[in-house]
């Protein structure tokens, strides 16, 4: 099985790109994707145009 985390957002109404926001030293994301990993096989992440790094 594997899981999709929708971060595709622009953040708007937050002033910025939530996804990539701090929480307790790790963008919020990153505890998604970890959370995600923990009950599937593999992860698929969304995120906006542009924001993925090389």
């Amino acid at each position: 099985m594997w899981g999709v985390v929708v971060a595709g957002g622009q953040g708007q109404r937050f002033g910025g790109p939530k996804q990539f926001a701090e929480l307790a030293g790790r963008p919020l994301v990153a505890w998604a994707v970890e959370a995600c990993r923990s009950v599937c096989e593999g992860v698929v992440l969304v995120v906006p145009a542009g924001s993925a790094e090389d």
